[in-house]
């Protein structure tokens, strides 16, 4: 086109070029669909629990000595609604370790995920108690001895009341075992990645925690953390190194973003290089057709009949590529969903969006040239050497 070469060139060729090319437009349009909606789909879904203005501390040896101190002194603060500790953060993949449950038959071992809370714990999180009790600091046995399961834990035991059943940790005997007292609903511990494993709850304050969570007031959250800093420095020497426990969960999705990111650039250049190449080829077909457009105005032919006639075949090859690239687009994100423990459903809607788009901008590139062709003066197009 830019040497002024009016050949048209070998069709099977250009049309096959034509079809690969938005083929692939249509497929990067529907993978920015799927990933934006699958990452937003992760990020607003309910966890099961608060994780809103949920400041995390980090703590050390000194911070658990002084801990009941310091979690006094935050809770007389207006700024404040809850305080609690435990010794591995939401989010992150919990440790698994050897448990022991006693059945009808004997103690078995299984592997559940465990962590260590403190009692209001469940309270400040706001997870929800189904059957049985929360944790409570006047019953002395609620420390080391008592363990709260979630839902799936419970469904894994197969018992017909798992309330009052003996567990504990792999090395504790088996004539001296704790008990379950409560089973909160399922709760997503970890990322949407992952399935909600089988997970247990129990006090060990002994053992000492590994992070403070302060639930501040969201109406001032600059003003909540200026206290808690003060409260925190005053208290204890260890610094104050805090973070939120949201934005925690926001880099978790990190890659997600950076991925989603990397798919609409993609889409964007696979739908400018084929725009591209189409304003080329239609750029031929239109300089070689010239007196044919000439001599069809000049027997009556309308804009819009010489518009259609110029453009069909462009537009129906894309229609072949919306056919051809639909079924692999599908099941290539239909692969990558798969890597998600939860996620959205593909929705033919979609890609019949991704297609309308497509054709939109396909017709758009095809109508510069062919309105312009179709209204030039037809004397000058019958006089086009």
């Amino acid at each position: 086109m830019l040497k002024g070469n009016k050949k048209e060139g070998r069709s099977l060729f250009r049309s096959s070029l034509v079809v690969i090319q938005f083929g692939l437009a249509l497929a990067m349009i529907v993978s920015t669909i799927i990933v934006v909606r699958q990452l937003s789909y992760m990020q607003q879904s309910e966890m099961g629990f608060d994780k809103d203005h949920i400041l995390l501390i980090d703590m050390n040896q000194e911070v658990n000595q002084k801990y009941a101190t310091l979690k006094e002194e935050l809770l007389k603060s207006p700024h404040v609604r809850g305080v609690t500790a435990s010794g591995q953060r939401l989010g992150n993949n919990f440790h698994q370790w050897g448990y022991k449950v006693r059945t009808d038959t004997g103690v078995v071992n299984i592997t559940p995920s465990n962590v260590n809370v403190d009692y209001d714990y469940l309270t400040v999180y706001g997870i929800q108690i189904k059957a049985g009790r929360n944790f409570n600091k006047d019953n002395a046995r609620d420390k080391d001895f008592a363990f709260i399961i979630n839902e799936t834990f419970a469904r894994e035991l197969n018992a017909p009341n798992v309330l009052g059943m003996g567990v504990g940790h792999g090395w504790y005997k088996d004539d001296s075992l704790g008990s379950i007292i409560g089973v909160a609903h399922d709760f997503h511990f970890n990322s949407m990645h992952h399935k909600i494993n089988t997970l247990s709850m129990v006090v060990h304050p002994d053992w000492g925690y590994s992070e403070m969570s302060v639930k501040v007031d969201g109406s001032d959250p600059a003003a909540a953390i200026d206290e808690v800093q003060d409260i925190w420095k005053r208290t204890v020497s260890y610094p104050f190194d805090y973070t939120f426990l949201d934005q925690h969960f926001d880099n978790l999705y990190q890659s997600d973003r950076q991925m989603s990111s990397v798919v609409t650039i993609m889409a964007v250049l696979a739908i400018l290089l084929s725009c591209l190449g189409l304003f080329g080829l239609v750029t031929i077909t239109v300089q070689k057709r010239v007196k044919e457009v000439g001599i069809r105005k000049a027997l009556g032919a309308s804009e819009q009949e010489i518009t259609t006639l110029l453009s069909r075949n462009y537009i129906g090859l894309i229609v072949i590529a919306f056919v051809l690239a639909s079924p692999v687009t599908y099941w290539v994100l239909n692969r990558w969903l798969d890597g998600f423990a939860y996620h959205i459903g593909i929705h033919p809607g979609w890609f019949f969006a991704g297609a309308a788009l497509t054709l939109a901008i396909a017709g758009l590139t095809i109508a510069y040239h062919t309105l312009r062709a179709a209204r030039e003066n037809p004397v000058k197009a019958l006089r086009y050497e």
